[in-house]
C-alpha cells in the first residue's frame, strides 16, 4: 500500500539533505515523497530537483511563496497514497520511521513519538489503542492539544473525503485546527512508544514571537476550537472543555514594550471570566508571568542583549512580585539568581556552553544517527 510523505520546504537548505536522505533510507520502500518547494530563494529548489532525478520516489512542485499550509494543501492534493504523513524539511528520521507507522495501519490516526535535538530529549506520547468502543478515552485534552501534524499518519480517504485543509489564512495553530477537523471523523486511535521522528528544536526556533497574534485571530482560533469539542463531545457523550492556548507569548514583546498586559487581559476576559488581574496571574495555565520568563531566558544573547536589558526593566516592573510565587524548572532558577546578582551578562554565555555540551552527546549518540546518501551503496 502506497504512502505519501509531504514535505514542505522553503528556504532550509541547510539542513534539507539531512531530511531528504533521511527518507532514502527508510526500511518501509513502497513510498512517494512529494516535496512542494514554497518559493524558496536559496539552493532548496535545487537540491530538491537533485533528489528527484536520482529517486522516482521523489516529485517536486515549485510554487510561489504562499506559506507552510499552502504547500501542504498541495501536497494532499496530489498525493496517491493510501496514507498520509508530513515532514518539516528541517527535520530527519530515523530509517524505521515509515515501518513503525505502517504497522498500525489499521487504525484510522497513528501518533508516534519524537525526539528533539540539539538539546536532546524523547517525548513518548504513549503507548495506548482506541477502537470504536473505547474512544471516548483518546478525547483527554493531553491529545487534542497535540496539534502538530508531523510524526503522525493519517488516511488519506478520511482527509479528501471530508475535505480536510490546513487553514492558509493563519500563521500559528493551523495544524492544531488540521488535527482536530481529522480527529472528528476518526473512529479509532493509536499511539506509539517509538520515537523515529527527529524534531530539529534550536534555541532561537521561537515561533511565538515571529507570528504576533491579534484579538481577532485569539478570537477565532477560540471559536473554532469550542466548535471541535461542542462536536466531538455530542458524537461520543464526553464533556469536554474548551482548549486554552498560551496566546500570551505571542504578545511577549508588546507587551513589555508597552510596559502592561492590559490588551491581553481584556482578550481572555472576553473567554473567560476573570474578575481581576490577580486571578489571570494566579491561573498558572495562561498566566502571562511564566510565558513572558521563558522568552525573557530565550532572549538575553550577545546579539540582543540591549533588548533584553530594556525588556527585562519592563518585566521587573510588571512580574517581579509575582515571580516568587510561581515554580520554576532549574534553568529558570538559575537565570533567577543571576538576575539577582545582576550577573545576567554570562547567561549568554551559559546557554553558549549548553549549546555546544548538547551538540557534542548528539554526535556521539547513536540513537541520532543517521546513513547519508553518499554512503548507499550498490
Amino acid at each position: 500500500m502506497l504512502l505519501s510523505i509531504i514535505i514542505p520546504v522553503y528556504n532550509t537548505s541547510k539542513f534539507l539533505r539531512r531530511c531528504l536522505d533521511s527518507i532514502v533510507v527508510q526500511t518501509y520502500r513502497d513510498f512517494e515523497c512529494i516535496i512542494v518547494d514554497d518559493g524558496s530563494t536559496d539552493r532548496s529548489g535545487i537540491i530538491c530537483d537533485e533528489y528527484a532525478a536520482k529517486d522516482s520516489r521523489f516529485k517536486v512542485i515549485h510554487t510561489k511563496n504562499k506559506g507552510v499550509s499552502s504547500a501542504r494543501n498541495i501536497g494532499i492534493e496530489q498525493s496517491k497514497g493510501d496514507f498520509i504523513t508530513f515532514v518539516d524539511s528541517d527535520d530527519y528520521l530515523s530509517r524505521a520511521y515509515l515501518q513503525d507507522l505502517y504497522d498500525y495501519k489499521e487504525y484510522d490516526y497513528v501518533v508516534g513519538s519524537y525526539r528533539t535535538f540539539p538539546a536532546p530529549s524523547t517525548v513518548i506520547v504513549g503507548n495506548e489503542a482506541y477502537k470504536s468502543k473505547n474512544f471516548a478515552h483518546f478525547l483527554r485534552l493531553c491529545n487534542l492539544r497535540n496539534g502538530y501534524p508531523w510524526g503522525k499518519l493519517f488516511k488519506a480517504s478520511i482527509i479528501k473525503e471530508y475535505k480536510i485543509r490546513f487553514n492558509h489564512n493563519l500563521a500559528v495553530y493551523e495544524d492544531l485546527l488540521f488535527c482536530l477537523d481529522y480527529i472528528n471523523h476518526v473512529e479509532s486511535a493509536v499511539k506509539i512508544s517509538n520515537a523515529n521522528y527527529f524534531y530539529y528544536s534550536p534555541a532561537s526556533k521561537i515561533i511565538p514571537l515571529k507570528f504576533p497574534l491579534s484579538k481577532k485571530e485569539v478570537l477565532y482560533l477560540y471559536e473554532e476550537v469550542r466548535k471541535h469539542m461542542a462536536f466531538l463531545s455530542k458524537k461520543w457523550e464526553v464533556d469536554l472543555p474548551t482548549i486554552i492556548f498560551d496566546f500570551i507569548i505571542h504578545s511577549y514583546k508588546d507587551i513589555l514594550d508597552r510596559g502592561n498586559d492590559d490588551e491581553q487581559f481584556a482578550i481572555y476576559k472576553d473567554i473567560y471570566p476573570f474578575p481581576s488581574k490577580d486571578n489571570f496571574y494566579k491561573a498558572s495555565s495562561i498566566s502571562p508571568i511564566l510565558f513572558t520568563f521563558h522568552q525573557l531566558t530565550n532572549e538575553c544573547s550577545f546579539t540582543n542583549y540591549s533588548n533584553f536589558k530594556a525588556h527585562f526593566k519592563a518585566f521587573k516592573t510588571l512580574y517581579a512580585h509575582w515571580l516568587r510565587d510561581i515554580d520554576l524548572g532549574k534553568q529558570d532558577k538559575l537565570f533567577v539568581i543571576l538576575l539577582r546578582l545582576r550577573l545576567y551578562w554570562m547567561w549568554p554565555l551559559l546557554k553558549m556552553l549548553l549549546h555546544i555540551y548538547y551538540k557534542i552527546r548528539i554526535k556521539l549518540s547513536k540513537a541520532s544517527n543517521i546513513v547519508y546518501m553518499s554512503d548507499i551503496t550498490g
